[in-house]
Formats: C-alpha cells, sequence, structure tokens
C-alpha cells in the first residue's frame, strides 16, 4: 500500500507583507550612520567656510596695516638740522620697533603748533601667546602720545632698511645723518602666512 504523501509538506510559509524586527534594527543602524556621515561633512564644510572667512578677514587687515606703513614711510622726513626730526629702527621685545617724523594728514590737536609734521612709532607686546603690534603718534613740538592697536594676533614684526646697496635691521638717521632708502616690512600671522610690504622715502 502506497501512503500519499501529504502536499505542501516541504513548502515555505507564506510571509506577511511588513518588516522583521530585525530588518527594522538594520535599516535604522545603516541610517544612523549616513545621517552621521553628512552631518560630518556638513559641519566640516561650515568650518572651512568659517576658516576662509577668518583668513580672509586677517588678510584685510594685514594689508591695511602695511599699506598704511608705506605710506607713512613714504612721507618720512629727516634733516639734521632740525632736531624735532627722526628715523630710528631697531629691535624691541624680540620684534621690530620703528620711529619717525612724517609729514601727515591727521589732525592736530586744539592749540597744538600749526604744522603737518607728525612723529609716529610702532612697536610690539607679546600677548595672548603672539605678538600685538601698536601705533603710536605725537606732535613733535609738544611730546604727548597717543597710543592705539595696530594689529594683534601676529607671530613675527621684522623692519629692513636699505641704504641702496645693503639691507640692515636697523636704522638710526642721527648717525647716518639720512633716511634709508627703502624700509621692507614683513608680517607674519599666527597660522604662517607671511605678508611683506617694500616703501621708497620720497623727502630728501
Amino acid at each position: 500500500m502506497v501512503e500519499k504523501v501529504q502536499e505542501g509538506l516541504f513548502q515555505h510559509p507564506v510571509r506577511n507583507s511588513g518588516f522583521t524586527f530585525i530588518e527594522v534594527l538594520v535599516a535604522l543602524a545603516v541610517g544612523s550612520i549616513a545621517l552621521l556621515s553628512f552631518y560630518g561633512v556638513l559641519m566640516s564644510v561650515l568650518g572651512a567656510g568659517e576658516r576662509t572667512g577668518g583668513s580672509l578677514e586677517r588678510d584685510l587687515e594685514a594689508g591695511m596695516f602695511l599699506d598704511r606703513l608705506s605710506g607713512e614711510v613714504n612721507s618720512a622726513y629727516f634733516s639734521p638740522e632740525e632736531p624735532r626730526t627722526a628715523f630710528s629702527g631697531k629691535t624691541r621685545a624680540g620684534a621690530s620697533a620703528l620711529e619717525f617724523t612724517s609729514y601727515s594728514a591727521e589732525p592736530q590737536r586744539e592749540g597744538a603748533p600749526s604744522t603737518d609734521l607728525m612723529a609716529i612709532g610702532y612697536f610690539a607686546k607679546h600677548e595672548d601667546g603672539g605678538l600685538t603690534l601698536y601705533r603710536e603718534t605725537w606732535n613733535p613740538h609738544i611730546g604727548e602720545r597717543f597710543v592705539s592697536e595696530a594689529l594683534s594676533g601676529i607671530e613675527a614684526f621684522e623692519l629692513s632698511y636699505s641704504n641702496g646697496t645693503a639691507w640692515a635691521n636697523a636704522w638710526e638717521a642721527s648717525l647716518e645723518k639720512k633716511l634709508p632708502l627703502a624700509v621692507r616690512a614683513r608680517v607674519v600671522l599666527r597660522d604662517g602666512r607671511e605678508f611683506t610690504a617694500l616703501s621708497r622715502t620720497m623727502i630728501r
């Protein structure tokens, strides 16, 4: 007698529509990884944009500082016969420092002698792990000085002076009896980027 095999004995059961619990967990894990990856990329892009914006701002500040310094050096004036004129460049506190007289369009204080000659100085101080440049001005007939911040957060400030044949890191017009022919300025920002400017003294 042959037994009839029951149909469907080895058939797989038909699954209802939908996802199993394991599949849901796997999908959530994959989605979380993708979301975290996207968030990381987004933050990197936004951070790069902020750094770029900050770099551009620092570039502008450094450029404006060097442009102002160059213009003042162009108008520098010294005469051995006039004791109130000067041009003295030296190293102080590990950075260049400069004091000189220049013909400037800056307004004079009330009560000061009528003159276009202005004394200008630049010096650096170590602050917040870097250098901060300061600019000071005064009327050479009076001597009272006014100090303002010129550029902050820099790594180095260097000035060198040319006599026409060689460069030196110091210049004393009272000894040389004249101005340098040119002044080269170098500013290094905290991120290592460098900016330079070359200016010539125009008044002889």
